[in-house]
């Protein structure tokens, strides 16, 4: 069996109204010891109770749900000074990934979710982080960009990651994952940040152009109307992305690709 049948075996599920089921999951209580070296140490003491973890990344171990194997829990890597406890530390890391909340408590991943574009978003759940599960290559390149190509008539990853550009920032194929229709969906949303602005270097016009090629069409007027409920949520590039992109672009309520919502419909 090839590496991308075994990790099409896999129970995985992201559905547009996954946070309804995965609200209603236990809660499950994560624990840490102090010894902490680096980054990439792990230093989660139970692990879930048992050895469940399958990824690690730099500030994030990655487990199966104990209690739904369809969801993943993301527990944060944290080393705490002198003074603050480990839940504290653990609250910040969460915050900092979510770094902020429309009105009615959505993320700014969670926007772009709900407007079609090919990303998995991710729940807060106080301690940890709670996603659906996706077939991964997790930290493969090799593997990963062997298998980025389409299927079951679904978008390759160049399109998905080009759907993304002035979104977020370390997109590399590790970072995406299938869903059980086959779509493509960036796994790791921490909303990069820049200091600068780049809207003097942005052509709307050539930026449908390329856009074009791959049949993409951008919800941009919808998406602007919902960074304006943000404060600083989102990257400031993004929206010079949009507003110059606003006057050439056929403004769908949702991505769409060829016309269709790809990552909206089928599930």
């Amino acid at each position: 069996m090839t590496a991308f049948a075994r990790t099409w075996d896999l129970v995985k599920e992201w559905t547009p109204n996954w946070r309804e089921t995965a609200s209603k999951l236990p809660s499950i209580t994560p624990t840490w010891s102090r010894s902490f070296k680096s980054p990439y140490d792990s230093n989660y003491e139970a692990l879930l109770g048992d050895d469940t973890g399958f990824d690690e990344g730099g500030h994030f171990g990655i487990f199966s749900h104990p209690h739904d194997d369809r969801f993943v829990v993301k527990i944060p890597r944290i080393s705490p000074p002198e003074g603050k406890s480990l839940e504290d530390d653990a609250y910040d890391a969460i915050y900092d990934r979510i770094r902020g909340l429309t009105p009615d408590g959505r993320s700014y991943p969670q926007v772009l979710e709900e407007l079609g574009y090919p990303v998995m978003s991710e729940m807060d759940a106080g301690l940890y982080l709670i996603q659906p599960r996706v077939a991964s290559e997790g930290n493969s390149p090799v593997l990963a960009e062997r298998n980025m190509g389409g299927v079951k008539g679904r978008p390759p990853m160049h399109v998905a990651n080009t759907a993304l550009d002035f979104m977020f920032g370390d997109r590399t194929p590790q970072n995406f994952g299938r869903d059980q229709t086959g779509n493509w969906r960036f796994l790791d949303p921490d909303v990069y940040r820049a200091d600068m602005d780049y809207s003097e270097f942005i052509n709307g016009e050539h930026k449908q152009q390329m856009l074009n090629e791959d049949e993409i069409q951008l919800p941009v007027t919808a998406l602007l109307n919902q960074l304006d409920l943000f404060e600083d949520n989102y990257t400031p590039e993004g929206r010079s992305m949009l507003e110059a992109l606003e006057p050439h672009s056929d403004n769908p309520p949702l991505l769409t690709v060829g016309g269709r919502p790809v990552w909206r419909e089928g599930y």
